[in-house]
């Protein structure tokens, strides 16, 4: 028979193992649990499923779905795809190419640079061949594969009528021509120094007058020949209508570039200090959130449809939208610090953006 002191001795490595057991149970419970909400292999603390460090989604941005390269941190979403470096097949000799602009038609591409040439490629920027034109050239706008123009520092227009041989047309904006661009049909409109605009045709500058004393930098023609948009420095912005130019107050310096959507009112101004404006109605504009807190440059816009648009800028900066402005989101980063001068998108899956030093990246959606 067990004394008293066993007895009690007994109840307490009874209750001790008891305890053991009961906080094991416990242990093993948590664990469970914890597996179960974090089965993916992101760091998202919100049961982040992806392959991303997102906080709240799938992919890498910490509010949405982000399946491109940038981060995602502002919400919205992004097209499957990535962005490629195409620069190393541009040739640099004998030095690198800037390039001013670019336009595509399907798989063929245009290139305009300071260099005196325009860089074509047939195969969608696997290979390039040099255009011939003699000075530099900033801007370019292709009508068709075969009809095109650009324009030069020397104040004149060049066409081609085949695609790839440039001859100088008529007229001249004394002054160098920075934008063009054409409506659907009929005449196009010419920006440049100085203030100065103009109309262009097959045959060259058909008229011209100055409205500012500023550098104008972008003009966009969204509808007709009877319409046009220009930005420029020192917080110029016009509308033309058909028989008149309105000036339009923006705020925040210089406009780099403006962009309507053809036979829509959905257009953007970018420009200096990161700031974004957005229009609906083509009369007036409202500012959009820019996700990049670094505050650079932003020097062309592009949008396919108003909804789905790209913004490129000062430092290799590439933003881009899918719900018309309400979010942007930043692609691309780290891939360069160079300057990207223009952007061109010619379907939800296939774009250029170029800049500074031969800078050429596609982008390739699937």
């Amino acid at each position: 028979m067990k004394n008293k002191k066993n007895l009690k001795f007994e109840k307490k490595q009874l209750m001790f193992l008891g305890i053991i057991i009961v906080a094991i149970l416990l242990i093993a419970s948590v664990a469970v649990i914890m597996m179960s909400n974090n089965d993916g292999n992101g760091d998202g603390s919100n049961n982040g499923a992806g392959n991303g460090d997102g906080t709240n989604g799938n992919g890498d941005g910490s509010s949405g779905d982000g399946d491109g390269d940038g981060d995602n941190s502002n919400g919205g979403s992004q097209l499957t795809g990535n962005w490629i470096d195409l620069s190393g097949n541009i040739e640099g000799n004998p030095y690198n190419p800037y390039f001013t602009d670019v336009h595509a038609i399907g798989d063929e591409v245009w290139l305009t640079s300071i260099t005196n040439d325009i860089h074509y490629s047939a195969n969608g920027g696997a290979t390039f061949t040099t255009q011939s034109v003699g000075t530099s050239t900033y801007s370019i706008f292709m009508k068709s594969r075969t009809e095109g123009y650009v324009t030069a520092g020397t104040g004149r227009v060049y066409g081609t009528t085949d695609g790839s041989t440039w001859n100088v047309l008529g007229g001249t904006l004394l002054n160098p021509i920075n934008s063009i661009s054409f409506p659907l049909n009929g005449d196009g409109h010419i920006c440049g120094n100085n203030g100065w605009v103009g109309t262009v045709d097959s045959t060259g500058i058909t008229g011209t007058e100055q409205l500012a004393v500023s550098t104008l930098f972008s003009i966009s023609c969204p509808t007709t020949s009877d319409e046009a948009w220009v930005c420029g420095a020192s917080d110029v912005c016009m509308h033309y209508s058909g028989s008149s130019w309105k000036h339009i107050v923006l705020g925040g310096g210089s406009q780099s570039s403006v962009y309507f959507v053809p036979n829509t009112t959905e257009g953007w101004v970018v420009g200096d200090g990161g700031l974004i404006f957005h229009s609906n109605s083509g009369t007036s504009f409202s500012p959009q959130t820019n996700p990049d807190t670094l505050v650079v440059t932003l020097n062309d816009v592009f949008s396919i449809d108003g909804q789905q648009a790209w913004i490129v800028g000062d430092g290799g900066r590439i933003l881009h939208t899918t719900d018309g402005g309400t979010n942007w989101v930043m692609e691309a980063e780290g891939m360069t610090t160079e300057s990207f001068q223009a952007v061109f998108f010619t379907s939800p899956t296939n774009g250029y953006a170029v800049g500074t030093n031969k800078l050429l990246l596609k982008y390739v959606g699937e």
